[in-house]
């Protein structure tokens, strides 16, 4: 009779583990949520009675991180491709669109980059980026280290909230206090 483990969590590592040590072991794989793949996955956000779905994946997927991970792959032939990794937002409701990959991408794609709410929100974003560290020393939530800061109404609705729904409940859980 095989030894039984219990794998806690269906994402990425939990699956692989779970695959890996049944050759082995009687594993029970226990999830949470519905669905399977943690991080991986699609979210379904809901504005102005229309549904959107946005997939989400690795936050970073290279060979120097994740050579295990990339074995796992080319032994179940799964493909991959090379991807840059880069944060944009289209907001129609607001005529209002950002790609933070370069002053290039931000000026061909938004026609409105002259305009003075753009310029408002573009340079919100740029004191974001110089600040953004910040939380951690002040032990504040999102929206209150915002508010501290002086941010714009508009910066938080465009910016800090996919921010907020995207980074933060992935990589600065811990360091924000739940609202």
């Amino acid at each position: 009779m095989k030894k039984k483990i219990a794998i806690i969590g269906s994402g990425i590592s939990g699956l692989i583990a779970a695959n890996e040590l049944t050759k082995k072991y009687h594993v029970d794989l226990y999830e949470k949520n519905s669905y399977l793949g943690g991080h991986t996955h699609t979210h379904r956000l809901k504005e102005d009675k229309k549904n959107f779905f946005l997939d989400s994946g690795f936050i970073v997927f290279n060979k120097k991180t994740y050579p295990n991970f990339l074995e796992f792959l080319h032994k179940y032939k799964v493909k991959y491709e090379k991807a840059e990794m880069s944060f944009s937002i289209n907001y129609p409701k607001e005529n209002f669109e950002w790609s933070g990959r370069n002053l290039k991408t931000l000026i061909i794609k938004n026609k409105f980059f002259f305009s003075l709410k753009f310029l408002k929100i573009f340079f919100s974003i740029l004191k974001w980026r110089f600040i953004r560290k910040d939380i951690k020393d002040q032990n504040l939530n999102i929206n209150s280290f915002l508010k501290k800061k002086k941010f714009l109404q508009k910066f938080k609705k465009l910016f800090a909230r996919i921010q907020k729904i995207l980074f933060f409940s992935i990589m600065c859980i811990n360091l924000v206090k739940p609202n």
